[in-house]
């Protein structure tokens, strides 16, 4: 690759949508001379043609696409109280569910190609280079112009723990149909799929059909927005709702410890080969056709922020199911992750690593499903 090729390759994995004219007038040379250097780069596998794509990994394992924005965390220093000023601290960094879990991987050893939507204000340009930096592949992604970035506003009680929260991710509608389609090849080569359930119901849908010989893997963010895959279950090989979101999809409610054997068996007979559940401070309930149970860790973590335990539980099965490990050493490896955490002020914890989620040296505590 040429010094010049490498300019234009660097300026089209900043905005893959640049036209040939814009790319031009940022290096000072002919429009002409720009379309015979992409030319090149399309010949040598470095872009696929049209909109300059990004040619993904050899490996092409892993395929995240998701919510994407700034998060905002507020946490009381005491017990809140309702329509009135509370006394704490703010503090701003970068989330989003599918962000968290492609960041977390790649912490993890796992290279992912990281599809969401950007806008162009001073929060965009700082956590696109922020994913850059942790060498997230992002190129695929769709960049707006006079648009704002997501925005997370989280509030955490007098214990660090979720009060409410409140999302404004209008923009992710702009990862729609046509924008998705025009991806779909290149989404449907990677042997994972992982997706949050902040796209929409189509775009879920359209994903799922189109790419059945990717593993579908879904992060089911929160119980309104869960109910966008129920119909979609016999698609999806690998999910994570918490107890309240596996409820809203199966219908069932949960009073008892027995009673999740019915979610369990309605989860598996709608298609669904690996199910893990978040049951809070209970630990996580697994399960596929052969072995069923909870996982949990027998010391009680020193909560910081709970905010993006979820995400780093996901990650960290995925890690396991790309190692070869069997479902209860990944349920081992995802309660792992969460408690790491938990103990971060960050959604995702610098922690992090192959390391220290294999070498935790925790106590777990393993057992079955009472049978009563």
């Amino acid at each position: 690759m040429t010094n010049r090729e490498k300019e234009i390759l660097n300026i089209i994995k900043e905005n893959p949508y640049m036209s040939q004219n814009e790319i031009s007038k940022k290096l000072n040379i002919k429009r002409s001379s720009v379309a015979v250097h992409i030319s090149n780069l399309i010949k040598k596998g470095y872009l696929f043609g049209r909109a300059y794509v990004l040619n993904p990994s050899i490996e092409k394992n892993i395929c995240v696409i998701g919510g994407c924005n700034i998060d905002f965390i507020a946490k009381s220093f005491e017990k809140i109280n309702m329509k009135d000023s509370n006394p704490g601290t703010l503090q701003h960094s970068f989330g989003g569910v599918a962000k968290n879990i492609s960041e977390n991987l790649i912490r993890l050893g796992i290279k992912n190609k990281f599809i969401t939507v950007f806008g162009d204000d001073a929060y965009s340009r700082e956590i696109k280079n922020y994913l850059r930096d942790l060498n997230i592949d992002i190129s695929s992604s769709k960049f707006l112009t006079n648009k704002t970035m997501s925005t997370y506003i989280s509030i955490l009680d007098e214990n660090n723990d979720l009060f409410t929260a409140i999302s404004s991710m209008e923009v992710i509608k702009e990862i729609n149909i046509e924008f998705i389609s025009k991806m779909i090849d290149i989404i449907k080569a990677y042997k994972y799929i992982i997706m949050d359930t902040n796209l929409s119901e189509d775009v879920l849908e359209y994903i799922c059909k189109n790419c059945t010989n990717s593993k579908i893997i879904i992060d089911c963010v929160s119980r309104k927005k869960t109910l966008k895959v129920k119909k979609l279950l016999k698609y999806i090989y690998l999910i994570k709702p918490n107890i309240y979101e596996a409820q809203e999809l199966s219908g069932l409610e949960v009073k008892k410890e027995k009673d999740l054997k019915n979610i369990i068996k309605y989860f598996l007979e709608q298609g669904v080969e690996k199910l893990f559940v978040s049951l809070g401070e209970k630990g996580l309930l697994f399960a596929s056709k052969d072995k069923k149970g909870f996982m949990k860790i027998k010391d009680k973590p020193d909560i910081v922020n709970t905010s993006g335990c979820g995400d780093a539980t996901l990650s960290a099965i995925v890690y396991g199911e790309l190692t070869g490990k069997d479902i209860i050493d990944m349920a081992k490896l995802g309660v792992t992750a969460g408690f790491i955490t938990a103990q971060s002020n960050d959604t995702v914890s610098k922690e992090i690593n192959e390391e220290n989620i294999l070498n935790f040296g925790g106590e777990y505590e393993l057992r079955k499903i009472c049978k009563n």
